[in-house]
């Protein structure tokens, strides 16, 4: 997201200077068996093909409210208590209909199921003001993404680690984690070139898969990506996201597409990756759960995609009585805004306040406060 916590982190780290970013040309949603753009402004949405007549100026009207919305001002508020009030509740105040509350809650919230309705409105409102300032930041779609591919990001971090004391052990086999007599971790006996080392640590942050013991299964996700020749999108656009809601599906969970080729230079002129994900929902097999995907994209044999299948995991407890802070694994969707979230919780876990990011002084690393 063009204006979400990640980005501010990448500027505030000055890990940009290792990434470089091209935007994404457009966001999109399926609907009425087609892909249209998603409406950020009361302007696109007068002339969105998404919805009908009438519902365009209940749109307009709604994106004006969340444009001028101001927490200190009542007038604003036109009633509503976010807090109080659910996000069903705001959507009625101005008459949406259920089709246009499912896009701008999945399309332009981001929320993968119908759940948040009925909980208070303000991380919703929240979640769809980013939206519009995401794409009001650089216009078209409210994303961005690294060149040469999401691989970048880590080594751009690395990079950065490297400058201010960090080692890097890729690929290096932890054979024990090491606790002393009152269960608190104290360090990992490691294999470095065929010998045993021992290092020294008062704290671990780990990837769930280290601490199966220290993880609850919550959900199974299927990620798929696929070398395709053309792109579903009508007007020119050579990268997009395109969301088909869970309804749109029949399902409970949304699907996600990503759509990147030669510009994000991941792939030659005249090729595309597609990046399809979701949550797996039942005894179907997963690879037919995202059947309207792959139609979407026109892939009618598999030659050409890699499908992967994952068990989603969270840990179990915060981490504060043996020093072991776990992740939790990857979701479904392809914004980084719920990785994010997990990283600052971690971050509050460990260090026992919130992460504040503060701006860089020349030569100095201090973006974590």
């Amino acid at each position: 997201m063009a204006n979400g916590e990640f980005t501010n982190i990448l500027v505030h780290t000055n890990v940009t200077r290792y990434v470089e970013f091209k935007q994404i040309d457009g966001s999109f949603v399926h609907r009425y068996n087609k892909v249209s753009k998603v409406p950020a402004t009361e302007y696109e949405a007068i002339s969105s093909g998404l919805i009908g007549l009438f519902e365009k100026r209940r749109l307009k009207n709604f994106l004006q409210w969340v444009a001028q919305y101001k927490e200190d001002e009542i007038s604003t508020h036109k009633g509503l208590n976010l807090d109080q009030d659910t996000t069903d509740t705001v959507y009625n105040k101005f008459g949406l209909e259920d089709g246009t509350k499912n896009f701008i809650g999945h399309a332009m919230g981001l929320f993968d199921n119908d759940s948040y309705l009925q909980e208070p409105a303000r991380p919703a409102i929240e979640r769809i003001i980013l939206y519009v300032q995401s794409v009001a930041r650089f216009g078209k779609s409210p994303y961005l993404y690294p060149l040469y591919g999401l691989g970048e990001l880590p080594q751009g971090f690395s990079r950065l680690s490297a400058i201010y004391g960090g080692t890097f052990m890729l690929g290096t086999p932890i054979n024990k984690i090491l606790y002393d007599k009152e269960g608190k971790v104290e360090g990992l006996n490691l294999q470095l070139d065929g010998k045993e080392e021992t290092t020294k640590s008062k704290v671990i942050i780990a990837d769930p898969t280290y601490f199966p013991d220290k993880v609850s299964k919550t959900q199974k996700l299927i990620r798929t990506i696929s070398i395709v020749d053309q792109l579903p999108l009508k007007n020119g656009e050579t990268s997009g996201q395109i969301i088909i809601t869970g309804k749109e599906s029949g399902r409970k969970n949304d699907i996600y597409i990503a759509l990147i080729g030669s510009e994000h230079k991941v792939s030659p002129p005249g090729k595309n990756v597609a990046i399809v994900s979701t949550i797996i929902e039942g005894d179907t097999a997963p690879h037919l759960q995202i059947s309207s995907a792959f139609k979407i994209l026109g892939i009618k044999d598999f030659n050409y995609t890699f499908m992967g299948i994952s068990e989603i995991f969270e840990p179990i407890e915060d981490g504060s009585k043996d020093g072991v802070f776990i992740s939790k694994s990857y979701d479904a969707t392809s914004h980084f805004e719920s990785v994010t979230e997990d990283v600052k919780d971690i971050y509050f876990r460990v260090m026992g306040k919130p992460l504040k990011l503060t701006k860089l002084d020349e030569g100095e690393f201090n973006a974590f406060a």
